[in-house]
Protein backbone atom coordinates (compact mmCIF):
# COMPACT_ATOMS: atom_id res chain seq x y z
CA UNK A 1 0.00 0.00 0.00
CA UNK A 2 1.52 3.32 -1.05
CA UNK A 3 1.62 6.17 1.42
CA UNK A 4 2.04 9.91 0.92
CA UNK A 5 3.92 10.41 4.19
CA UNK A 6 6.74 8.07 5.11
CA UNK A 7 7.50 6.89 8.65
CA UNK A 8 11.16 6.70 7.61
CA UNK A 9 12.90 10.02 8.29
CA UNK A 10 15.87 9.17 6.07
CA UNK A 11 13.59 8.42 3.10
CA UNK A 12 11.85 11.78 3.60
CA UNK A 13 15.18 13.64 3.67
CA UNK A 14 16.41 11.81 0.56
CA UNK A 15 13.25 12.77 -1.33
CA UNK A 16 13.67 16.39 -0.19
CA UNK A 17 17.25 16.35 -1.50
CA UNK A 18 16.10 14.89 -4.82
CA UNK A 19 13.45 17.59 -5.23
CA UNK A 20 16.06 20.28 -4.59
CA UNK A 21 18.31 18.77 -7.28
CA UNK A 22 15.42 18.57 -9.77
CA UNK A 23 14.56 22.22 -9.14
CA UNK A 24 18.20 23.26 -9.61
CA UNK A 25 18.41 21.23 -12.83
CA UNK A 26 15.33 22.89 -14.28
CA UNK A 27 16.90 26.29 -13.68
CA UNK A 28 20.51 25.48 -14.63
CA UNK A 29 20.34 22.52 -17.06
CA UNK A 30 23.27 20.93 -15.19
CA UNK A 31 22.72 17.27 -16.03
CA UNK A 32 24.81 15.98 -13.14
CA UNK A 33 22.06 17.25 -10.84
CA UNK A 34 19.60 14.75 -12.34
CA UNK A 35 22.01 11.91 -11.64
CA UNK A 36 22.30 13.08 -8.03
CA UNK A 37 18.52 13.23 -7.80
CA UNK A 38 18.24 9.70 -9.15
CA UNK A 39 20.72 8.40 -6.57
CA UNK A 40 18.75 10.02 -3.74
CA UNK A 41 15.47 8.59 -5.04
CA UNK A 42 16.94 5.10 -5.35
CA UNK A 43 18.13 5.29 -1.76
CA UNK A 44 14.75 6.60 -0.61
CA UNK A 45 12.98 3.65 -2.22
CA UNK A 46 15.42 1.22 -0.63
CA UNK A 47 14.42 2.60 2.75
CA UNK A 48 10.71 2.80 1.92
CA UNK A 49 9.60 1.00 -1.30
CA UNK A 50 6.01 2.27 -0.87
CA UNK A 51 6.86 5.95 -0.61
CA UNK A 52 4.57 7.55 -3.20
CA UNK A 53 6.61 10.72 -3.71
CA UNK A 54 9.81 8.80 -4.32
CA UNK A 55 8.06 6.58 -6.88
CA UNK A 56 6.45 9.52 -8.68
CA UNK A 57 9.64 11.55 -8.94
CA UNK A 58 11.65 8.49 -9.97
CA UNK A 59 9.42 8.45 -13.05
CA UNK A 60 9.90 12.19 -13.58
CA UNK A 61 13.69 11.94 -13.33
CA UNK A 62 13.85 8.91 -15.62
CA UNK A 63 12.02 10.83 -18.34
CA UNK A 64 13.95 14.07 -17.82
CA UNK A 65 17.24 12.17 -17.93
CA UNK A 66 16.53 10.68 -21.36
CA UNK A 67 15.34 7.29 -20.09
CA UNK A 68 11.60 7.44 -20.90
CA UNK A 69 11.40 3.66 -21.21
CA UNK A 70 12.30 3.39 -17.50
CA UNK A 71 9.59 5.81 -16.37
CA UNK A 72 6.24 3.99 -16.93
CA UNK A 73 6.79 1.36 -14.21
CA UNK A 74 6.92 4.11 -11.57
CA UNK A 75 3.85 5.97 -12.81
CA UNK A 76 1.87 2.74 -13.19
CA UNK A 77 2.50 1.91 -9.52
CA UNK A 78 1.30 5.34 -8.49
CA UNK A 79 -1.79 5.13 -10.72
CA UNK A 80 -2.73 1.71 -9.32
CA UNK A 81 -2.69 2.94 -5.73
CA UNK A 82 -3.26 6.70 -6.02
CA UNK A 83 -4.79 8.11 -2.82
CA UNK A 84 -6.89 10.66 -4.71
CA UNK A 85 -7.97 11.75 -8.19
CA UNK A 86 -5.40 14.55 -8.48
CA UNK A 87 -2.45 12.24 -7.87
CA UNK A 88 -3.95 9.66 -10.24
CA UNK A 89 -4.42 12.20 -13.03
CA UNK A 90 -0.95 13.72 -12.65
CA UNK A 91 0.65 10.27 -12.77
CA UNK A 92 -1.48 9.33 -15.78
CA UNK A 93 -0.46 12.53 -17.57
CA UNK A 94 3.23 11.85 -16.92
CA UNK A 95 2.78 8.25 -18.05
CA UNK A 96 1.50 9.68 -21.33
CA UNK A 97 4.55 11.95 -21.59
CA UNK A 98 6.91 9.02 -21.02
CA UNK A 99 5.19 7.01 -23.75
CA UNK A 100 5.23 10.01 -26.09
CA UNK A 101 8.98 10.42 -25.64
CA UNK A 102 9.51 6.89 -26.98
CA UNK A 103 7.89 7.98 -30.27
CA UNK A 104 7.06 4.60 -31.84
CA UNK A 105 3.49 4.09 -33.04
CA UNK A 106 2.59 1.71 -30.20
CA UNK A 107 3.89 4.14 -27.57
CA UNK A 108 2.18 7.06 -29.29
CA UNK A 109 -1.09 5.15 -29.11
CA UNK A 110 -0.57 4.63 -25.37
CA UNK A 111 0.26 8.32 -24.99
CA UNK A 112 -2.91 9.39 -26.80
CA UNK A 113 -5.02 7.10 -24.60
CA UNK A 114 -3.45 8.51 -21.42
CA UNK A 115 -3.85 12.15 -22.48
CA UNK A 116 -7.44 11.60 -23.57
CA UNK A 117 -8.28 9.97 -20.23
CA UNK A 118 -6.81 12.93 -18.36
CA UNK A 119 -8.75 15.40 -20.53
CA UNK A 120 -11.98 13.51 -19.91
CA UNK A 121 -11.57 12.93 -16.18
CA UNK A 122 -9.51 15.65 -14.50
CA UNK A 123 -11.05 18.61 -12.69
CA UNK A 124 -7.70 20.41 -12.89
CA UNK A 125 -8.06 23.01 -15.67
CA UNK A 126 -4.31 23.49 -16.16
CA UNK A 127 -3.61 19.77 -16.30
CA UNK A 128 -6.44 19.32 -18.82
CA UNK A 129 -5.04 22.02 -21.11
CA UNK A 130 -1.52 20.60 -20.84
CA UNK A 131 -2.83 17.12 -21.68
CA UNK A 132 -4.65 18.52 -24.70
CA UNK A 133 -1.48 20.24 -25.94
CA UNK A 134 0.42 16.98 -25.51
CA UNK A 135 -2.34 15.07 -27.27
CA UNK A 136 -1.89 17.40 -30.26
CA UNK A 137 1.83 16.58 -30.23
CA UNK A 138 1.11 12.86 -30.17
CA UNK A 139 -1.21 13.17 -33.18
CA UNK A 140 1.42 15.16 -35.08
CA UNK A 141 4.16 12.64 -34.30
CA UNK A 142 1.81 9.87 -35.44
CA UNK A 143 2.00 11.27 -38.98
CA UNK A 144 5.28 9.38 -39.40
CA UNK A 145 4.91 6.13 -41.35
CA UNK A 146 6.63 3.21 -39.67
CA UNK A 147 9.86 1.79 -41.07
CA UNK A 148 7.87 -1.22 -42.28
CA UNK A 149 5.39 1.00 -44.11
CA UNK A 150 8.23 3.00 -45.64
CA UNK A 151 9.83 -0.20 -46.92
CA UNK A 152 6.63 -1.04 -48.83
CA UNK A 153 6.42 2.33 -50.56
CA UNK A 154 7.42 2.48 -54.20
CA UNK A 155 9.55 5.42 -55.43
CA UNK A 156 7.43 8.56 -55.96
CA UNK A 157 4.34 6.76 -54.66
CA UNK A 158 2.19 8.93 -52.29
CA UNK A 159 2.89 8.11 -48.66
CA UNK A 160 -0.82 7.75 -47.93
CA UNK A 161 -0.76 4.65 -50.17
CA UNK A 162 1.14 2.80 -47.43
CA UNK A 163 -0.19 4.88 -44.51
CA UNK A 164 -3.74 6.09 -45.24
CA UNK A 165 -4.16 7.68 -41.78
CA UNK A 166 -1.57 10.45 -42.31
CA UNK A 167 -4.11 13.16 -43.15
CA UNK A 168 -6.40 12.10 -40.29
CA UNK A 169 -3.50 12.44 -37.83
CA UNK A 170 -2.68 15.87 -39.29
CA UNK A 171 -6.26 17.09 -38.92
CA UNK A 172 -6.45 15.80 -35.33
CA UNK A 173 -3.19 17.55 -34.41
CA UNK A 174 -4.33 20.86 -35.90
CA UNK A 175 -7.74 20.56 -34.23
CA UNK A 176 -6.47 19.72 -30.72
CA UNK A 177 -3.64 22.26 -30.87
CA UNK A 178 -5.90 25.07 -32.10
CA UNK A 179 -8.62 24.30 -29.54
CA UNK A 180 -6.02 24.30 -26.78
CA UNK A 181 -4.60 27.69 -27.79
CA UNK A 182 -8.11 29.13 -28.00
CA UNK A 183 -8.89 27.86 -24.50
CA UNK A 184 -5.63 29.28 -23.13
CA UNK A 185 -6.41 32.69 -24.65
CA UNK A 186 -9.82 32.66 -22.94
CA UNK A 187 -8.31 31.96 -19.48
CA UNK A 188 -7.40 35.31 -17.95
CA UNK A 189 -6.31 33.86 -14.59
CA UNK A 190 -3.89 31.21 -15.86
CA UNK A 191 -0.51 31.21 -14.11
CA UNK A 192 2.14 32.80 -16.36
CA UNK A 193 4.56 29.87 -16.32
CA UNK A 194 1.79 27.36 -16.98
CA UNK A 195 0.45 29.55 -19.78
CA UNK A 196 3.91 29.55 -21.37
CA UNK A 197 4.32 25.79 -21.03
CA UNK A 198 0.90 24.99 -22.50
CA UNK A 199 1.25 27.54 -25.30
CA UNK A 200 4.72 26.30 -26.23
CA UNK A 201 3.55 22.68 -26.31
CA UNK A 202 0.52 23.46 -28.50
CA UNK A 203 2.55 25.65 -30.87
CA UNK A 204 5.15 22.90 -31.15
CA UNK A 205 2.40 20.43 -32.03
CA UNK A 206 1.11 22.69 -34.81
CA UNK A 207 4.66 23.14 -36.08
CA UNK A 208 5.28 19.40 -36.21
CA UNK A 209 1.99 18.83 -38.04
CA UNK A 210 2.97 21.36 -40.73
CA UNK A 211 6.49 19.96 -41.01
CA UNK A 212 5.31 16.38 -41.47
CA UNK A 213 2.64 17.59 -43.88
CA UNK A 214 5.51 18.90 -46.00
CA UNK A 215 7.16 15.47 -45.83
CA UNK A 216 4.25 13.14 -46.36
CA UNK A 217 1.28 15.03 -47.82
CA UNK A 218 2.64 17.74 -50.11
CA UNK A 219 4.35 16.74 -53.35
CA UNK A 220 4.98 20.18 -54.89
CA UNK A 221 8.19 21.95 -53.78
CA UNK A 222 6.52 25.35 -53.35
CA UNK A 223 3.80 23.88 -51.16
CA UNK A 224 6.40 22.03 -49.12
CA UNK A 225 8.29 25.26 -48.52
CA UNK A 226 5.05 27.01 -47.54
CA UNK A 227 4.38 24.28 -44.96
CA UNK A 228 7.94 24.59 -43.63
CA UNK A 229 7.51 28.36 -43.29
CA UNK A 230 4.31 27.74 -41.31
CA UNK A 231 6.10 25.17 -39.17
CA UNK A 232 8.94 27.56 -38.35
CA UNK A 233 6.40 30.22 -37.39
CA UNK A 234 4.89 27.86 -34.83
CA UNK A 235 8.29 26.68 -33.56
CA UNK A 236 9.41 30.28 -33.09
CA UNK A 237 6.26 31.03 -31.07
CA UNK A 238 6.99 27.94 -28.96
CA UNK A 239 10.59 29.09 -28.44
CA UNK A 240 9.38 32.55 -27.35
CA UNK A 241 7.61 30.81 -24.46
CA UNK A 242 10.15 28.04 -23.68
CA UNK A 243 13.50 29.05 -25.21
CA UNK A 244 15.51 26.17 -23.74
CA UNK A 245 13.14 23.34 -24.64
CA UNK A 246 15.22 20.63 -26.29
CA UNK A 247 12.31 19.08 -28.18
CA UNK A 248 11.22 22.29 -29.86
CA UNK A 249 14.84 23.23 -30.64
CA UNK A 250 15.36 19.85 -32.28
CA UNK A 251 12.14 20.26 -34.27
CA UNK A 252 13.22 23.72 -35.40
CA UNK A 253 16.51 22.21 -36.59
CA UNK A 254 14.54 19.58 -38.51
CA UNK A 255 12.48 22.30 -40.21
CA UNK A 256 15.61 24.19 -41.28
CA UNK A 257 17.04 20.88 -42.48
CA UNK A 258 14.06 20.49 -44.79
CA UNK A 259 14.35 24.09 -45.98
CA UNK A 260 18.01 23.43 -46.81
CA UNK A 261 16.93 20.49 -49.00
CA UNK A 262 14.08 22.29 -50.78
CA UNK A 263 15.50 25.85 -50.88
CA UNK A 264 15.19 27.66 -54.21
CA UNK A 265 18.61 29.32 -54.09
CA UNK A 266 22.12 28.29 -53.08
CA UNK A 267 22.25 31.09 -50.49
CA UNK A 268 18.98 30.01 -48.84
CA UNK A 269 20.20 26.42 -48.88
CA UNK A 270 23.50 27.32 -47.20
CA UNK A 271 21.85 29.53 -44.57
CA UNK A 272 19.28 26.87 -43.68
CA UNK A 273 21.97 24.16 -43.52
CA UNK A 274 24.08 26.19 -41.08
CA UNK A 275 21.03 27.05 -38.97
CA UNK A 276 19.99 23.40 -38.73
CA UNK A 277 23.50 22.30 -37.81
CA UNK A 278 23.84 25.06 -35.20
CA UNK A 279 20.54 24.12 -33.51
CA UNK A 280 21.39 20.41 -33.44
CA UNK A 281 24.77 21.20 -31.91
CA UNK A 282 22.99 23.31 -29.27
CA UNK A 283 20.84 20.32 -28.37
CA UNK A 284 23.79 17.92 -28.25
CA UNK A 285 26.13 20.16 -26.27
CA UNK A 286 23.75 21.92 -23.93
CA UNK A 287 20.01 21.23 -23.97
CA UNK A 288 20.10 17.41 -24.16
CA UNK A 289 23.69 16.06 -24.36
CA UNK A 290 23.94 12.70 -26.08
CA UNK A 291 20.37 12.76 -27.45
CA UNK A 292 20.21 9.85 -29.91
CA UNK A 293 17.70 11.43 -32.27
CA UNK A 294 19.79 14.61 -32.58
CA UNK A 295 22.78 12.52 -33.71
CA UNK A 296 20.47 10.74 -36.16
CA UNK A 297 19.06 14.02 -37.50
CA UNK A 298 22.56 15.48 -37.84
CA UNK A 299 23.49 12.39 -39.82
CA UNK A 300 20.54 12.89 -42.15
CA UNK A 301 21.35 16.58 -42.60
CA UNK A 302 24.95 15.80 -43.55
CA UNK A 303 23.93 12.90 -45.82
CA UNK A 304 21.50 15.03 -47.81
CA UNK A 305 24.26 17.57 -48.40
CA UNK A 306 26.75 14.98 -49.63
CA UNK A 307 28.89 14.86 -46.46
CA UNK A 308 28.76 11.09 -46.28
CA UNK A 309 31.69 10.21 -43.98
CA UNK A 310 30.71 12.72 -41.25
CA UNK A 311 27.13 11.54 -41.70
CA UNK A 312 28.09 7.93 -40.97
CA UNK A 313 29.97 9.09 -37.85
CA UNK A 314 26.79 10.71 -36.56
CA UNK A 315 24.72 7.60 -37.27
CA UNK A 316 27.29 5.52 -35.36
CA UNK A 317 27.02 7.90 -32.39
CA UNK A 318 23.25 7.47 -32.49
CA UNK A 319 23.64 3.68 -32.64
CA UNK A 320 25.75 3.77 -29.46
CA UNK A 321 22.77 5.19 -27.52
CA UNK A 322 20.56 2.58 -25.85
CA UNK A 323 17.88 1.75 -28.43
CA UNK A 324 14.99 1.89 -25.97
CA UNK A 325 15.81 5.52 -25.13
CA UNK A 326 17.16 6.69 -28.51
CA UNK A 327 13.85 7.90 -30.02
CA UNK A 328 14.64 6.23 -33.35
CA UNK A 329 14.53 2.52 -34.14
CA UNK A 330 17.50 0.37 -35.17
CA UNK A 331 15.74 -0.33 -38.46
CA UNK A 332 15.28 3.32 -39.39
CA UNK A 333 18.77 4.25 -38.20
CA UNK A 334 20.51 1.48 -40.12
CA UNK A 335 18.50 2.27 -43.24
CA UNK A 336 19.73 5.87 -43.11
CA UNK A 337 23.32 4.73 -42.52
CA UNK A 338 23.08 2.46 -45.56
CA UNK A 339 21.86 5.40 -47.64
CA UNK A 340 24.94 7.36 -46.57
CA UNK A 341 27.18 4.44 -47.51
CA UNK A 342 25.49 4.38 -50.92
CA UNK A 343 25.97 8.15 -51.30
CA UNK A 344 22.24 8.73 -51.48
CA UNK A 345 21.37 12.42 -51.00
CA UNK A 346 17.61 12.09 -51.42
CA UNK A 347 15.00 13.25 -48.91
CA UNK A 348 12.95 11.94 -47.21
Amino acid sequence: MLHVSTPNRAAFELLTTALEKIDLFQRSREWALLHMAQESLEQALQKDPDYLGALFYSGIVSDLDGRPADAPKFFEKVIAAAPNAQVHDEALYNLGVAHYHQFSQDHLLNAKKAFRQVIDSTKDRDLRLLAQANLAQAYAMSMHPTAEQMSKRQPKEPFKTVYPEIELQYSAAINEGSLCLKAVAAESHLDTQKRKAITATAQNALGMAEMYKADYVESDQKNRLKSITKALGHFNLAAANLPTDWGNTCDMASAYFRRSVWAESALEQAEAFEKAKSLLNLVLTDLYPGYGFAYYEMGRLLRCHGLFSPSIEQFDKAKAVDAKNRAVSDRRLLAERERAENKDRSFP
